[in-house]
């Protein structure tokens, strides 16, 4: 076969026989001006971009044999057979692939230049039996990083939101993620299994698009390019991460970019094996931590290891302060007020108003709106409890995972009072243990009667209280009547 027998075209030409041209075998053709969109597919899904594409007619769907000129009568011929091919740097071919159409010679390069670029299933999946018969041949670019990768190339959910690098999100390499909005909820559910199984308890799940693939459940090392392959791993405390594991690869990366979360979360929840992988290579080191962690956990925390908040002033320690951990409180002047809000929120539900907020900043992580122990190690877990006048204290309750130590100082403070003051179910979780402890006590009044008049045996007594007066009759010693003035 030569250059004569097929349609070759560029991103800037179309040609036959190495010659610009409109026609092909004898016919006039529709010149395709998509090749560019074709090419920017190719870049992101395969992480390559061919100089060329060709294509060819055929009786034969079997091979992609050559009709030569006059050879048969083609002329307005509406069923033939569409087959194309990339070429790449240094000569590199893919092999033919049938492609769907039936056309004729007019249509053959328009329409499958136009299938290439429709970003839809049949699009991804020729290209892909194309890529598929170079895979050994073609190496990725991206080798350099493998394994090494950063936050703004895989998605991070955590048990209250879904991020890209810092900043939350609900889309990934430009696709809508599938049910975004559930994933937290699902993190927590592999947080409960994940302790059950191994007595620690992940704080971070990362799912990556790649173009590396790998083997179901195995371990490997994937690129950061983006591709059609979805890789995962957990992080636990003290910055402990499992290796990244290969879960599946999808038709495309389109398809990976939409589905990876959702679809890792599920399996992960319902498949030991991928769970094994996972956490089996570092079981050891999360068991170890979890207990010198416990051994590290007192109940009782010292006040300078968390911010205490009163309707007058902000301290640490006992003294005024702006700072907490080294990092400045975020709107700290606005926190007494807040603090106003909440009392007035909690008085009316519970009857008592607190005397003091506390929030802490700790290594320890635990479940929203749920009472736990936290450390008093600095960490990105932000803490919140209650003081009463009485001197009851309310548990210390979780309430979010910062992405950093530092921000869970800086915003802890105001972020845990406007979550008390906004949600009511987390009021529940803060108050609702100790509820009957801060009910407020009806006071006992003593007050002494006075003698107003006697006739006989019988002692008219009076009791004056809060400008009220009460008068009762004694008769040895039995009260006979009384009335109200």
């Amino acid at each position: 076969m030569t250059n004569a027998d097929y349609i070759t075209i560029t991103d800037s030409k179309v040609m036959v026989g190495g010659k610009p041209t409109k026609t092909y075998l004898g016919e006039e053709i529709n010149i395709p001006k998509d090749f560019r969109e074709v090419q920017a597919i190719m870049n992101k899904e395969h992480d390559i971009v061919p100089i060329e594409m060709h294509v060819l007619v055929s009786n034969s769907s079997k091979k992609p044999s050559v009709i030569r000129n006059g050879a048969i009568k083609i002329r307005h011929a509406q069923n033939l057979n569409v087959w194309f091919r990339f070429v790449f740097k240094n000569n590199i071919k893919t092999s033919w692939v049938l492609t769907p159409l039936s056309t004729s010679v007019f249509g053959c390069a328009y329409y499958c230049v136009y299938d290439l670029r429709r970003k839809d299933k049949r699009c991804y999946d020729l290209l892909s039996m194309a890529m598929a018969s170079v895979a050994d041949v073609i190496k990725p670019k991206d080798d350099t990083n493998l394994g090494n990768i950063i936050k703004p190339y895989y998605i991070t959910i955590t048990n209250t939101k879904v991020m890209l690098g810092d900043a939350p999100t609900t889309r990934y390499w430009d696709e809508d993620i599938w049910k975004a909005d559930q994933l937290p909820e699902r993190f927590k559910q592999i947080q409960s299994i994940v302790k059950q199984e191994y007595g620690a308890t992940p704080i971070e799940m990362h799912v990556l698009s790649s173009i590396t693939e790998g083997q179901y459940a195995k371990p490997g090392n994937p690129s950061s390019k983006h591709g059609r392959n979805a890789w995962a791993r957990l992080v636990f405390e003290n910055d402990v991460k499992t290796p990244w594991v290969f879960r599946h690869s999808y038709v495309s990366g389109r398809g990976c970019a939409i589905y990876c979360a959702g679809n890792w979360c599920s399996n992960v929840q319902g498949k030991h094996d991928l769970r094994s992988s996972l956490c089996d290579t570092v079981a050891d080191v999360i068991k170890q931590q979890d207990a010198i962690k416990s051994k590290n956990i007192k109940a009782d925390i010292a006040n300078a290891d968390y911010i205490t908040i009163t309707d007058d002033k902000v301290m640490v320690g006992g003294k005024e302060t702006t700072t907490y951990r080294g990092c400045d409180i975020w709107r700290v002047k606005e926190l007494p007020s807040l603090f106003k809000d909440i009392q007035a929120k909690v008085k009316q539900e519970y009857g008592s108003a607190p005397t003091e907020m506390h929030t802490l900043s700790s290594g320890t992580v635990g479940q929203y709106a749920k009472p736990g122990t936290p450390s008093a190690e600095p960490g990105k877990n932000a803490w919140v409890q209650f003081v009463f006048a009485n001197g009851t204290k309310t548990p210390w309750v979780f309430y979010y995972s910062y992405s950093s130590a530092s921000d869970c100082a800086d915003y802890c403070a105001p972020a845990c009072g406007s979550n008390v003051r906004a949600d009511s179910a987390f009021r529940v979780g803060v108050f609702g243990s100790v509820a009957d402890a801060i009910k407020p006590v009806v006071p006992v009044v003593q007050v002494k009667p006075k003698i107003v008049g006697r006739s006989g045996d019988v002692t008219t007594m009076e009791i004056d209280f809060e400008n009220k007066k009460l008068q009762f009759q004694i008769n040895a010693g039995q009260i006979m009547k009384s009335n109200r003035k």
